[in-house]
């Protein structure tokens, strides 16, 4: 079966919020991109360790497919990877308003 274009890990929904999850699903899939949930990662003991949503903590996994920035055979970096940067870019700006909006609030 073909690999997303990104996998975002929270441990089975333990180390972050389903809205912030959606936050960060919903920005990849606006862009374009594939996007799974816990599969084929879930997450690993570094989220587990810092993420806990119940006091507004959110922590999460995010696997890029290497097939976005590399040819994977030579493991040079293709033409992909200036868009990556730019869209992880974007991704992050909307992470960090949505950080700034809940911390206000």
């Amino acid at each position: 079966r073909p690999r997303p274009d990104f996998c975002i890990g929270d441990l089975q929904g333990k180390t972050t919020s389903p809205e912030f999850r959606a936050l960060i699903v919903d920005t990849l899939k606006g862009m374009g991109y594939s996007v799974n949930v816990n599969d084929p990662y879930v997450g690993n003991v570094l989220i587990g360790r810092h993420g806990n949503p119940a006091r507004g903590i959110d922590s999460v996994q995010i696997e890029v497919n290497k097939k976005l920035f590399m040819d994977t055979q030579t493991f040079l970096a293709t033409a992909g990877l200036v868009k990556l940067k730019v869209d992880i870019d974007q991704l992050l700006g909307v992470v960090a308003a949505d950080t700034r909006k809940r911390i206000k609030s």
